[in-house]
Formats: C-alpha cells, structure tokens, sequence
C-alpha cells in the first residue's frame, strides 16, 4: 500500500530488490528515487548507509535533482567488502503547524567486493609443465610447485596481479584422456587436470608430481611476496577414479543400466569425469564441498574460478557464496560458464564476483560492440574477466596469424574490458589449431607437457609479445578510467576496420583506436563524440601518448599499420 509520502524507481536495483546489486569496495556510486507526496510541502529524504555487521555507517541528505522537483539522489561508497544495505527515511511537513510525516522505505542492498574483482589481470600457466622434461627412460617427468616458482617472477614483471593454475588435484587413471583428447591415454600421458580425483585422494590433494600442499603453499608465500593472488581452479566433477566414487555413489548420476554417467557440455563430452549430482543426498554433499573450499581458502587461497559452473544449481552457488563470504568476505568467486546469457546472469547474481566472457569467440567490428554495450556492461550485475585464448580455445582471429593479430587481441581484451586474463603461450605466438573445422589447439596443453623455452624469452624479450603486455598492464594501473566498465563509450567509424572507443572517470579520460586487421594498414575516420567525457567538441584530440608519455593529437581521420595497431591518448 502507497503511504503518505511516496518512494518509487529506486536505482540502482535488481528485478525490483530480488537480488542485491554489485559495487566495488571505495567506488563512488549514486543512488535516487523520486520522492513525493501530495499538495507542496517540501520533502527532506535521507540515505541511511548500513554496514554488513548491521550498524549505520552514515546518514546523507538527499538532494533534489535541477530537472525535476521529485528525483532525489546522494553520491556515497562502501568502505569494504561485505552484505551492505540502504534504505530512505523521508520526512515532510512541520511548516506553519502540520504535522511531520516520516515515511521507511524498504532495505535495498548492496553485494560489495574489493577492487580486484573488477579491475584484475589474470595469467594462466599449467604448474605440470614448468620444469618438465623427458628422461633417461623416455618418458615424461612432471614439473613442480618448485620449478614452478620462476614463473612467478616473470609473471609479476610482466604487470598481472593473479595467477591462475588449472587443477592441481590427483588425476583420474580409468578413461584417462590422452593428447589432443584421444580416448585413450599412452603411457605416460598425463590426463585432463580436470578428470580430479584417484587413489591419492580427491579435491582437498594435491597432485603428488607437483609435490605436497605444503610445497603449494610456499607457492602461494612466494607468490605474495610478489605481489600475486592465486586463483584457484575448482572443478565440481570427479574422475571414476575418487575416492567419492566409491565412498558416496549417490552424489552421482546414474545411467537406467546402474552405471555412473560421464559428463557433457554439448558439443563436447567429457568420458573420463562424472558429474554429481545435487539431488540425490544435497545436504550431505553440500557439505562435503564446502569443506573443500574451506580446505584451500586455510591454504591461502583468495581467489576461486569455478569451472562449468553453469552446469551445477544457481540454487546451490548462491547458498555456498553467502555462508563462505560470511566469514570470509575477501573471497571473490570467479564463473566459468560459457553459455546463454540468461544463465550467465542468474550466476552472477546468485554471488559469483566476475565471470568469463565470451571474447575468444567474439570477432569483427560490430560484433565487439554488441558484445561490449550488451554481454558485459550490466555494471550492476556482473563484472567481466576476458580471456584473449585460453587451453580450450584457440579463436580463429588468431589461427596461423601473425604476431600482430595477438597484439591487436590482447589490446582488445586489456583496454575494453576491466578485468583480462591470458593463457601462457600466448605471448609466443601460438597459432595452430588441430585442424581447420575447430577452435581447439593442436597439442592441448589439457592433455600433455608443453614446457616453454623461457630462458630464450628472457634472453630476447623484443621477439616475443611480453613487452607489449607489460606495456598494456602498466597503462592500465596508471589509467583509472580503464579500470571500470561504466564509461564505456564506442565513436562512429567509416571503416570496419578500426574500432574507436573512450573511457571516463573524474580525473581521467582515455580515447583509442584500435585496428581490427593484421594483415593490412587499417583506416578510416571517426566522429568523436566528445560529450561522452564532457568534453567541447573539435576536429583534433589533443593529449598524451599513453604508450610514450609525448604530445599526442588524434585527428579524425586515423591510420593504423599492423606494426602499430593502437593510438591510445590520455586526455587528462
């Protein structure tokens, strides 16, 4: 029922409060409502700021928008992680006599996280195939946590904050897959980290190749002393050798024959893992999960990627994101979950922090605008994390390319969106899909070594495409413009070869554009659009070269040649 002094078209919110809306831990974010009542008497609204423990964190006046006598907004931030919440206190009358009216609105609320599960750069390395080599027997010798740790300090050099490891749980012997996914695995074969679980133990092991949990967590030490999180791969499925297997068949899908049934996630499927099943004891096998993640976050880990989480009940992820967050609201929850955009989003406000996206499928020019204004600009519900290429997909914009098509891709993905993330091997140029009707890698580091000469790499960075992501990576922490996805503006061009773009905040404008061929000079001209940063409008754009720090004009007609495929201009 409507009260005395009405509150309607309450922003920001989500299907009416149902869910609570992201924001980051210290980012400035506005909230309005109209605000009225009947006859003239003026109204005095309130924002009342609660903190996740339940206490008010302050009361800020409402201010009365210059366009309309009715919509009433405050400008405030969330000074940590955590269940935060608002709700108007409106007061009116007492003037000349009438009585004073107080109207409560209902709680509105706020699902903060810390910066990092915005603005992130993320890089994915397989700890197996760091050290490995073959040996006198000619068969493989795994690397380890320990050959590992080298890889840390060039990763750190390189500018990224997280390093993300594919599972490093015990791998399945039984269905095992052997190289570029055979059905059958030789001798030696290392399997799908994802195929989790064998005789020695299941997801809270380690990989006895990679050495002992506390092997992994001096890792983790190393890699805090560097200034980098792990994010860790957590894969709800079991090979048929876990111990679960045996222990717990119920938590298990069967066939009509009794049989367990192999997973799928169309057109791929998957003979050498099971997937569970969440209907059969939910009680008991919730726990036993949350345990797991219990397990690693004592370990030191920060930062869970959840894989195929598209595959398990949005019911289920909502349950375990709140209880693990309400004791540990530093924890972001990374989805993995490459499907229609309508589950991608229940998942993301079920809790999950940041989400893949669908950027390695993604190419041409309005197709990136489509995907950048409509996949990933929900900025209150979602947060994006794009992968240039990742051990699935190798996009077919960089099949057999050149080192300029990987330059261009990694502009692409560092630049439009606030959170990127690159599969190592990718700064070396690896090009060659298994075959021509496919976007997967001939000789998928998912299913064998592929140790990298990175001796080679130090020696002569300029052959590779490290100094250009070291380049990217700083911009991107001396820029806070491109560090959120709110400003997010593309201008119109004549050309669908170049792709022209702005981001904003106070304090910080950046403009670009971006070639979308390798192969040849692209350009064309673009209406720059300047109101989008508040800006007058004018023929030239004079700034700062974000790459060299020089004087920099970008005209409207713009020119970009495969060695130099990106100007990016730091206005202020």
């Amino acid at each position: 029922m409507l009260g005395r002094i009405v509150i309607t078209d309450v922003q920001p919110l989500l299907y009416n409060g149902a869910f609570p809306v992201k924001a980051i831990s210290h980012e400035p974010i506005t909230l309005s409502a109209t605000i009225f009542r009947e006859g003239h008497e003026k109204i005095e609204p309130t924002a009342v700021i609660v903190r996740p423990d339940g206490t008010v964190a302050e009361r800020i006046p409402m201010a009365a928008s210059v366009d309309s006598r009715t919509r009433f907004s405050v400008r405030t931030a969330f000074d940590e992680p955590g269940a935060w919440s608002w709700w108007i206190e409106a007061k009116s009358g007492g003037v000349d006599g009438s009585p004073v009216l107080t109207q409560a609105s209902g709680a509105y609320r706020f699902d903060v996280a810390r910066k990092e599960a915005l603005f992130t750069s993320w890089y994915e390395f397989f700890p197996r195939s760091e050290g490995a080599y073959i040996g006198a027997d000619g068969q493989w010798v795994s690397g380890t946590f320990a050959s590992s740790m080298s890889r840390l300090d060039d990763i750190a050099a390189m500018g990224f904050d997280v390093v993300y490891l594919p599972p490093i749980n015990p791998i399945g012997v039984t269905k095992r897959k052997g190289r570029n996914d055979a059905l059958v695995a030789a001798p030696g074969d290392p399997g799908s980290p994802w195929g989790i679980g064998s005789d020695a133990g299941g997801h809270d092991a380690v990989h006895p190749d990679l050495g002992t949990v506390d092997d992994y967590r001096v890792f983790i030490a190393r890699a805090r002393e560097l200034g980098l999180e792990i994010a860790f791969d957590i894969a709800l499925q079991c090979s048929p050798d876990h111990p679960w297997v045996t222990t717990h068949p119920e938590w298990f899908i069967h066939n009509a024959d009794g049989s367990i049934a192999y997973a799928t996630n169309p057109p791929k499927v998957y003979e050498d893992i099971y997937p569970l099943n969440f209907d059969g004891d939910p009680e008991g096998l919730y726990e036993a999960l949350r345990e797991v993640f219990v397990f690693w976050i004592e370990g030191g880990v920060t930062i869970f990627r959840c894989d195929n989480s598209h595959t398990k009940p949005p019911q289920f992820w909502q349950r375990l994101i709140a209880d693990i967050k309400q004791s540990h609201p530093h924890i972001i929850f990374n989805s993995e979950a490459l499907t229609h955009p309508a589950m991608m989003r229940t998942l993301d406000m079920a809790g999950f922090d940041n989400s893949y996206t669908r950027l390695p499928w993604i190419d041409g020019k309005q197709e990136l605008i489509d995907f950048f204004e409509r996949d990933v600009r929900d900025v209150d519900a979602m947060r994006p994390l794009s992968f240039t290429a990742n051990p699935d997909i190798l996009p077919r914009f960089l099949q057999g390319a050149p080192r300029e098509a990987f330059a261009i891709r990694a502009a692409i993905a560092a630049l439009l969106s606030s959170g990127w993330a690159m599969y190592s091997g990718f700064e070396l140029f690896e090009n060659e899909p298994r075959n021509d009707n496919t976007v997967e890698y001939l000789n998928s580091e998912k299913y064998e070594y592929r140790p990298r000469d990175w001796d080679a790499v130090r020696a002569n960075p300029s052959a590779t495409l490290v100094p250009w992501v070291t380049e990217l990576n700083r911009i991107r922490r001396e820029n806070p413009a491109l560090q959120q996805m709110r400003s997010l503006v593309f201008h119109e061009t004549d050309s669908d070869d170049v792709l022209a773009f702005s981001k904003s905040v106070p304090g910080n404008t950046v403009v670009g554009v971006i070639a979308l061929r390798a192969d040849r000079v692209c350009e064309g001209t673009v209406r720059w659009d300047a109101s989008a940063w508040g800006g007058e409008p004018a023929d030239v754009i004079a700034g700062v070269d974000a790459f060299s720090g020089e004087p920099q004009v970008l005209a409207a007609s713009v020119s970009l040649a495969p060695t130099a495929p990106v100007v990016l201009v730091r206005l202020s």
